[in-house]
């Protein structure tokens, strides 16, 4: 296990930078005849009907998202991945099938997030056989993906916030703290971490989903090193203390220091 662990500090993770935006275009947005008036300061220029994001508030709100991301994963939190469209889906299934997280991966249906200890049973049950109810395949598929989701996400990535406006309050009454994808028509005030740009075409999710997860990865990667770290101080703590108590002639181990002071108390009783 270590080994691996040691194996993993070689991996090398993409970054987020100016010219990695330039060069996946999340900066060419949509058509400019319908946007959001509070999403002006994202807006560079206007140029052929088209709106150009500001590449810097871009930048800085991905990479708020991704130091966030890979502090949760640290700490073993949860990061609930919503796809909204099934083509999300397939680009969720194709990138994020190690990241061990939950993920949404058809459209999302009211209630998911808010009911999920009712979902996560009742997906059980009709794993089981043990209820007869009749579940339709779209809403199955969504109970199998939140079927890992034990606790509360600490954030909710959403490929197409645009058409998430059910999520989006329901973790609004929740707390959940959202990471939302649109273009310049984007509900503002309900996510938290607003990425305004083109998110139309699959490449643009798989380099955006590519990001996420190699912040998962990072995460992971630094919890796991923080776990053998202690592991290594443990071990060699506990080597110096046998090593002393040889010295010392103590061979009592601390099984029967315990036994020896049950048997006093009793004596004493």
């Amino acid at each position: 296990m270590i080994k691996k662990i040691k194996g993993r500090e070689r991996v090398h993770l993409i970054g987020c930078n100016m010219q990695y935006i330039y060069k996946t275009e999340f900066h060419i947005g949509e058509y400019a005849w319908r946007w959001n008036p509070m999403l002006k300061s994202f807006i560079y220029k206007e140029t052929n009907r088209i709106h150009l994001i500001r590449i810097p508030a871009f930048l800085t709100v991905i990479s708020q998202a991704l130091k966030l991301i890979t502090e949760v994963m640290r700490l073993r939190g949860k990061v609930l991945i919503v796809a909204n469209s099934l083509v999300n889906g397939r680009v969720i299934d194709t990138l994020l099938k190690k990241s061990r997280q939950p993920a949404i991966r058809t459209r999302y249906y009211a209630g998911g997030v808010t009911r999920r200890k009712e979902n996560i049973r009742q997906y059980l049950e009709i794993q089981k056989g043990l209820t007869n109810v009749k579940v339709k395949s779209k809403y199955l598929s969504q109970l199998v993906g939140v079927k890992g989701l034990i606790r509360k996400p600490a954030y909710i990535l959403i490929l197409d916030a645009v058409q998430g406006q059910y999520l989006l309050n329901e973790c609004q009454v929740l707390g959940i703290q959202t990471i939302g994808c649109g273009d310049t028509t984007l509900n503002l005030p309900k996510i938290t971490y607003p990425l305004i740009g083109n998110f139309k075409s699959r490449e643009k999710r798989s380099a955006l989903l590519l990001l996420m997860y190699h912040a998962m990865f990072e995460g992971m990667r630094q919890e796991t090193s923080i776990f053998v770290e202690y592991y290594n101080k443990y071990t060699r703590i506990n080597t110096e203390v046998r090593n002393l108590l040889k010295k010392k002639g103590i061979r009592e181990t601390y099984e029967q220091k315990i036994m020896k002071n049950y048997q006093q108390r009793r004596t004493r009783k």
